[in-house]
């Protein structure tokens, strides 16, 4: 076996360092982008949960009144099926014990129709 020179292992040893740092930078890279990823859909997420971005629902056929809010049946039903609302999204600004009374409605309503279902 021949023996590598000293210049010849400081050279692999550089490349290898290339090549550690390239990857490095590749998963700092792809890091970012999902940190990103992640805080652009907790943003669309807390817009949709809010009622701030009506036309996510007006595109899947959530119907509203004029008032700007979710119609919904006495079962908290939407117009688009398999779709709950509750809260500030049906009355308008209201209490937190609004809010909390609906989304226990609403949970209780998501239950049934979902056995009922299945």
């Amino acid at each position: 076996m021949a023996r590598k020179t000293l210049d010849e292992r400081e050279l692999l040893l550089k490349e290898r360092e290339r090549t550690i740092n390239a990857l490095e930078q590749k998963y700092k890279d792809q890091e970012a982008k999902i940190k990103k990823d992640h805080e652009d859909f907790l943003n669309e997420k807390a817009k949709f949960l809010s009622g701030q971005d009506e036309d996510i629902l007006k595109n899947i056929g959530v119907s509203y009144s004029n008032k700007k809010t979710i119609i919904v049946n006495d079962e908290l039903k939407t117009s688009k099926e398999n779709v709950f609302a509750g809260g500030d999204l049906i009355t308008g600004p209201n209490t937190v014990v609004h809010a909390i009374r609906d989304g226990i409605k609403v949970a209780k309503n998501i239950i049934d129709h979902y056995n009922k279902n299945n």
